[in-house]
């Protein structure tokens, strides 16, 4: 009996292990440089730019506003603690996606996700530039950013953004948000089974940065309000179905054998 337990807990652990397989992220864009990025690295982008596209909604609750943003990323600490991003070149992101106001409290606003699934109004994707000797994104202009090879690609599945446009320098809101992965190119990362990211950042109104001419390939209008955020991304397997059911099944197994040779 203690044989047949051992066996149904080790059938447990190992499902386990292959649904929580680590996800794996080569900066060099090689296929043959990859380290850990979960469960601790993190990804930081660097702050920039984003528009509400129709903001004469964003004062009354159950409106939507199309949210555009763009910037590059600063930096990588994998989980092993190695520090990245010695490259020639640059990664960067553009997301776009439709969110709701879920309350007003005199200038203080919050926003959660408006547009549900992968679309033209909700999307994440992140390229790989190599151009020498730091890329050719150019924040002012609102250009390079979207060139080089799509590398990963996602759409928002939770969010939360809130802010005070009259208070943010002294206190900048907050954007919270999940994304999930749809694709991604092998040369950059590695997975066994689907993953997501999970943003966290602050976010402000006006923008701390020089305005962008131009986000997402689209001018900047007089009437758009602008901002800019700043977060870090940190990467989460999601347990296939078949994986997590066969778990099910050896912790099952387990909880049977051990509940028989009790009351034998």
């Amino acid at each position: 009996m203690a044989f047949r337990l051992w066996v149904a807990a080790l059938i447990a652990v190992s499902f386990a292990q292959n649904s929580f397989a680590a996800v794996l992220f080569d900066e060099n864009y090689t296929g043959s440089n990859y380290q850990p990025l979960t469960p601790t690295g993190v990804i930081d982008f660097g702050e920039g730019n984003f528009v509400y596209k129709n903001p004469a909604t964003l004062t009354t609750v159950g409106s939507t506003s199309l949210w555009q943003f763009q910037t590059k990323v600063d930096g990588v600490i994998f989980d092993n603690g190695n520090i990245g991003f010695t490259f020639p070149g640059e990664i960067t992101i553009q997301a776009g996606v439709t969110q709701v106001v879920t309350g007003v409290n005199g200038n203080e606003f919050s926003l959660g996700l408006g547009s549900f699934g992968p679309s033209t109004t909700n999307f994440f994707n992140m390229y790989y530039d190599p151009t020498p000797p730091l890329g050719n994104s150019n924040l002012p202009a609102g250009t390079g950013f979207n060139d080089g090879t799509l590398i990963l690609s996602g759409y928002f599945t939770g969010l939360s953004h809130t802010a005070d446009p009259t208070n943010t320098f002294t206190q900048p809101g907050t954007f919270l948000a999940d994304v999930r992965i749809t694709f991604v190119d092998p040369l950059a990362f590695q997975n066994t089974a689907g993953f997501k990211l999970t943003l966290d950042g602050a976010s402000w109104f006006p923008p701390q940065l020089p305005n962008s001419a131009a986000i997402l390939g689209v001018p900047v209008g007089p009437g758009d309000v602008k901002g800019s955020v700043d977060f870090s991304a940190q990467f989460a397997v999601i347990p296939e179905a078949n994986s997590m059911l066969l778990l099910g099944i050896g912790l099952t197994l387990g909880g049977l054998v051990s509940l028989r040779t009790r009351q034998r």
